[in-house]
């Protein structure tokens, strides 16, 4: 088809043949049936597509046969490309910052109420009206251009809008730059800024849950075929004090590790009343002689204050030595409560077994024990033989009958100590554990994470793209 410009002589060309009533000359911008004049020539160098230019979408060759500009206001500027099949198919695609929609003429009436139309079943949102007018156009149109300042209307469905104006009813779907340069075979398209009107969030979310919630069944699945299968192993189970602590460390014996990597869970308690006690252990690696350290607090406090009873801490304590490999290991273990002891103080024939009281060894083989505590100086004497339950007494009988007498009167000084809180028992459960839920758990929570920070990230995206709308579903 056809046209020679009358005033410019320029030959105007499209490969379709249809009815038209008006064309625009492609060099002068002269109209066939119009004095209209537009205010200088078009800049080729805005438009994406020439005129008679063709490409194939889904799956119609389609021939560019008219071009429009339209403007809103000073600045906002979009390109309309009219398109046509040699089967008469009519199509429009629509430009604006390099954001592509692809357009065809509704075939149904479309029900407007309010703010809502509904077209097919499907209920569109009002995102705006604007007044528009064409600055340029060329090629050749079916019907006249709208040449006055006119309204647009624009509603949206997510990737489809609903658009009508005084010249025609379209709905449309966004439709990728990829894929108008590969239809029309372009090398250069417009740069893309900002958030299309009808753009897709960058991840689809029905495609993104899928896709994690089969990430989490194979996790599942791993735990179930390979970690559970696996019995926990207990490495240690003892009871520390930290008297003793304060003089040598406690050595475990050496055990086995085997299998793939799993966390070595400490379980501790202690006896801690207005007081705390630290547990310090180290994990020996007895191949490579690596070591890894461990450092928790046990405290628990508590009162009464303003005829309300109070507490804090606990006198528990759990901590994992995460992701350690199979191997031969020992550990380390020391305790410590601050508190200075004393080495204990004793001779063949006297000891003392606490502050203030002391038991002595007469040549009779008669116990006696000076106790300074009262202001008295009470002084209670026991023969050796005598069966008395008195505490201070069967210490001391014990310590003069003891063939090791510096380790009995550690463990005197340490009973004494433990009895007024300035030492501390520490009872420590350390298991290897194979069979645990927690990397099933830290997967399942970081796949969830990223999915809730899909879902974040497509609320901010769709709240910024209904921005400029006067109908936006999103608080400002």
């Amino acid at each position: 088809m056809v046209y020679n410009c009358s005033q410019c002589g320029t030959e105007t060309k499209v490969d379709v043949t249809f009815d038209y009533e008006q064309v625009v000359c492609s060099t002068c911008l002269k109209f066939n049936n119009s004095p209209h004049n537009f205010k200088g020539p078009i800049k080729k160098s805005n438009l994406s597509l020439a005129l008679n230019q063709k490409g194939v979408l889904f799956g119609v060759e389609y021939v560019v046969v008219g071009l429009v500009v339209k403007k809103h206001g000073a600045t906002i500027t979009w390109r309309e490309y009219h398109l046509r099949s040699k089967n008469n198919d009519i199509a429009y695609l629509s430009e604006f910052d390099g954001h592509w929609v692809f357009l065809r003429r509704c075939d149904e009436k479309t029900l407007y109420s309010g703010k809502t139309a509904v077209y097919k079943y499907d209920t569109f949102r009002w995102y705006d009206d604007t007044s528009c007018h064409i600055t340029h156009a060329l090629g050749f149109f079916e019907k006249n251009l709208p040449l006055k300042t006119h309204r647009l209307y624009e509603y949206v469905l997510g990737t489809r809008i609903l658009s009508s104006d005084d010249w025609e009813e379209c709905i449309g779907e966004h439709i990728s730059k990829r894929e108008i340069k590969k239809a029309f075979q372009m090398t250069k398209m417009p740069n893309r800024s900002g958030i299309g009107l009808v753009q897709p969030y960058y991840f689809n979310i029905k495609g993104s849950a899928i896709l994690l919630g089969v990430f989490l069944l194979f996790f599942i699945i791993i735990h179930f075929v390979v970690v559970a299968s696996k019995a926990n192993q207990e490495v240690y189970s003892g009871q520390l004090n930290t008297f003793d602590n304060a003089f040598d460390e406690d050595i475990s014996k050496s055990f086995s590790l085997q299998g793939g990597v799993a966390p070595l869970r400490v379980e501790a308690t202690a006896d801690v009343s207005n007081s705390w006690v630290n547990i310090n252990i180290a994990l020996v690696n007895e191949e490579t002689n690596e070591i890894l350290i461990a450092n928790r607090d046990i405290e628990f406090y508590s009162g009464y204050e303003g005829g309300e009873s109070w507490s804090e801490g606990s006198t528990k304590a759990k901590f994992n030595f995460c992701a350690i490999p199979a191997g031969n290991y020992h550990l380390v273990l020391n305790t410590d409560n601050g508190a200075s002891f004393p080495e204990p103080q004793y001779t063949d024939s006297s000891i003392l077994l606490e502050p203030n009281v002391t038991a002595y060894l007469q040549a009779d083989s008669v116990i006696s024990i000076v106790d300074k505590r009262y202001t008295d100086g009470t002084t209670n004497t026991y023969a050796i033989s005598e069966n008395s339950g008195f505490l201070f007494f069967s210490q001391a009988k014990k310590f003069f009958t003891s063939t090791n007498k510096e380790l009995t009167a550690r463990e005197i000084l340490k009973t004494s100590l433990q009895s007024t809180n300035r030492a501390n028992i520490v009872n420590m459960q350390v298991t290897w554990r194979p069979n645990n839920f927690w990397n099933l758990v830290v997967c399942s929570l970081v796949l969830i994470g990223l999915f809730l920070l899909v879902l974040w990230g497509r609320y901010l995206f769709e709240k910024k793209k209904w921005s400029n709308s006067r109908n936006s579903p999103y608080s400002s």
